[in-house]
């Protein structure tokens, strides 16, 4: 289950168990599936387990969202019930989980705060200077496929305007 969302950031998975060696040390629980693909604590008297157990059952799935609240709680969930409760909760993420954080942003807002000023500008010009900022949206305000100093002209003439 864990490496169909492997390269999907908004998924993680955690594991937290209370009785190390039993019957896989936390080596072997690591790399499963496929190297590891999760983040595992030891759960010394079950405290978490506690805050999320159903039923007393083991295992017990906690389903939390991007909100850090509780989606849904299942025991022994096989993978399809979990590859169904994880799509479920991605259809249902709103704009903070979108992989693309430009949709939806103004043109001109290039930094995707919501606002066009002058922090826009600077992003422009730091593209221009080869410093590409992650999550930068489309630069290219005039759109004449190629980021330039017209780009920065007429964002400017915006923000004074």
């Amino acid at each position: 289950m864990h490496h169909d969302y492997e390269d999907n950031e908004h998924v993680k998975f955690v594991i937290a168990f209370s009785d190390p060696n039993q019957p896989y040390s936390c080596e072997q629980w690591g790399n499963m599936p496929n190297g590891g693909a999760s983040q595992i604590f030891i759960d010394q008297g079950s405290d978490i387990w506690s805050l999320f157990n159903t039923g007393n059952a083991f295992p017990s799935t906690a389903f939390i969202n991007h909100e850090i609240q509780v989606h849904d709680l299942m025991n022994n969930a096989g993978s399809w019930s979990i590859n169904t409760r994880i799509t479920d909760m991605l259809e249902h993420c709103d704009s903070d989980c979108d992989p693309n954080p430009c949709s939806g942003v103004s043109e001109g807002d290039v930094n995707a705060d919501n606002i066009i000023n002058i922090v826009d500008v600077i992003f422009v010009v730091q593209h221009i200077l080869g410093n590409i900022i992650s999550d930068e949206c489309e630069p290219d305000i005039n759109q004449d496929g190629s980021v330039d100093v017209n780009d920065v002209v007429l964002l400017v003439n915006f923000v004074l305007n």
